[in-house]
């Protein structure tokens, strides 16, 4: 299971740098992106998707600056749906590029390694942050919700290259 997560998480990489290559925002909701509201437990429901439109986008947006959605990209799998509009075109072609199919993640002789896949917020919540300056060291103290990756945040920060790190 490792590694089929592990595949379809660079899958969901791939798609997000390229959102952020065309310039396309990830803390609001373009027409055709598909949000994830809130639990009751204040995380991404991905049971849950909104298909955004003209009649519901300022509405989603609103929700999105509140913290209470997010705009999601896809863990691609035998079941998960592409968004439409542009952040869909991302996904298909990346998915396309892969040579990979919807029944590439089902395998009958091992159910247990298939996957229908998700559709995961492409922001996390940082929770709480708290740092320390002493002479050249900075330490950084934080919460990040869970699937989210600290390497990433850390990357933000530190803005090199991660053989230096």
């Amino acid at each position: 299971m490792m590694f089929v997560h592990a595949y379809q998480s660079y899958i969901f990489n791939k798609i997000l740098s390229e959102r952020i290559k065309r310039g396309l925002p990830l803390n609001e909701a373009l027409i055709g992106d598909i949000v994830l509201p809130v639990d009751k437990n204040n995380l991404p429901d991905p049971k849950n998707l909104i298909r955004v439109s003209r009649i519901n986008q300022e509405k989603i947006n609103k929700k999105i600056l509140e913290n209470k959605a997010f705009v999601s990209g896809i863990v691609f799998g035998a079941e998960t749906k592409f968004a439409e509009g542009e952040q869909g075109e991302i996904e298909q072609k990346i998915v396309e590029k892969e040579k990979i199919k919807r029944e590439d993640f089902i395998i009958p002789k091992m159910p247990e390694l298939s996957s229908k896949g998700l559709r995961r917020n492409l922001l996390a919540t940082l929770k709480k942050i708290d740092y320390e300056i002493n002479g050249n060291t900075v330490t950084l103290n934080f919460e990040l919700p869970k699937g989210s990756y600290a390497t990433s945040l850390l990357r933000e920060f530190m803005k090199t290259d991660v053989r230096d790190y």
